[in-house]
């Protein structure tokens, strides 16, 4: 019923074939209209910054998003505007794969952004739970013409799970990581260049210049009083289960996790909590829930430690080189039900099972050693990150449109 469905859905889109596919036409989707973040926005900005009003921008978004500009079409997932700029878009930008009831057109490019580097959680056809999810996998191997990659093992792991032949892979990096590899950059200006002149006032503006993008964040998160002169650690697990049934038990005791932070680093530490966007409403004690800011990169750059489990945010936040830690006390769960792509012990942060052992973890954080860790799991998995997501797919862009 459930591919019947979709295959009726197919046919009656064709409709739309009436209507011509418009060269400068992009559209924009992340999570399905959900939200304005994650790649499309960072492809999106860099796009404005470059093309200007060269292209029609359209942005799937269930709500009005304030801060897109004036000229911007939105549309909300499956009006009947979003079948008609999405059967008629000559580019289509999402960060999951397209819906299989659009009958993409041979003119038409989907590039798949996707919402996660590194090789960890297993997907599509790696766990696949019928015939109809294979059925559905295959139409979005299909359908897609371009899938960006943060690593040869993404890469080789991607190709496999989706389906999506290997030459279609573009191994750019993510386009989000872009603005959190430019700050470390000027973060290690700033801490590496202590001993000539030059390049002390150069490492001086740099420190400035990050300053006053953590201050404009916490402005916006409506937090620039109370966390002014504080630490911050970013406490950010994903859900269980699978997409469409996603749940989270939180177990992780935040006053003890605090004190350690405090005990290792020193200073006054605050957590900040997000939860994945499939399993809104959680509340954590003795965290200030972030969770409704739609832009995880801003959030990463603010934090000055990490707490995740699986999650793909720790290859995002490696590239920071600050404290991370892992806390899955479910481990043993999590592996015999869904095997990861890579083994926990060669991930870029320690992993500790039980509050207790997060706690040793943090106290006993060892700063040259991190950064080992971090290096020999970008080597392992074959790390293509460079800052320049963004202008090797907007050169992608380019050729396909045309070279506007």
């Amino acid at each position: 019923m459930r591919l019947f469905k979709i295959n009726c859905m197919r046919l009656l889109l064709c409709l739309f074939r009436i209507f011509p596919v418009v060269n400068n036409r992009i559209v924009f989707v992340c999570h399905y209209g959900k939200s304005y973040a994650c790649n499309p926005k960072y492809v999106y900005r860099a796009m404005r910054e470059t093309y200007g009003e060269q292209f029609q921008y359209v942005w799937v978004l269930n709500q009005i998003h304030p801060e897109l500009e004036k000229d911007v079409i939105q549309v909300k997932n499956k009006s009947l505007a979003f079948f008609y700029y999405m059967m008629t878009a000559k580019v289509i930008v999402g960060n999951n794969a397209l819906g299989s009831f659009l009958p993409k057109r041979k003119s038409q490019c989907f590039i798949n952004t996707w919402h996660g580097g590194g090789a960890y959680k297993k997907v599509h056809f790696d766990v696949a739970a019928s015939k109809a999810d294979k059925k559905i996998y295959e139409i979005f191997a299909a359908q897609t013409d371009c899938h960006l990659s943060s690593s040869k093992m993404f890469t080789r792991c991607m190709t496999e799970s989706t389906k999506v032949p290997i030459e279609k892979f573009l191994e750019t990096g993510m386009p989000r990581n872009d603005r959190l590899i430019a700050y470390a950059r000027r973060e290690q200006l700033s801490n590496g260049c202590q001993n000539i002149c030059r390049e002390q006032a150069m490492a001086a503006s740099t420190d400035e210049e990050n300053k006053k993008i953590r201050q404009e964040i916490l402005k916006k998160l409506g937090l620039e009083d109370t966390l002014a002169d504080k630490k911050i650690v970013l406490y950010a697990p994903t859900f269980r289960g699978d997409a469409n049934h996603g749940h989270f038990e939180n177990s992780l005791n935040p006053k003890a996790v605090l004190e350690s932070l405090e005990k290792r680093f020193s200073g006054q530490w605050i957590m900040l909590f997000r939860g994945h966007h499939k399993i809104p409403g959680m509340e954590i004690d003795r965290c200030i829930n972030v969770t409704d800011y739609e832009d995880m990169q801003e959030i990463l750059l603010c934090a000055d430690a990490l707490i995740t489990d699986f999650s793909s945010v720790m290859w995002d936040y490696m590239f920071l080189e600050r404290p991370g830690f892992l806390y899955i006390p479910d481990l043993e769960k999590q592996q015999k039900e869904h095997p990861f792509y890579t083994e926990v012990k060669d991930w870029p942060f320690g992993a500790a099972v039980s509050n207790g052992e997060l706690c040793k973890l943090i106290e006993s954080y060892n700063s040259r050693e991190a950064m080992d860790k971090i290096e020999a799991h970008k080597k392992l998995l074959g790390n293509v990150e460079t800052g320049q997501a963004c202008e090797k797919v907007l050169e992608y862009i380019s050729k396909i449109c045309g070279n506007h």
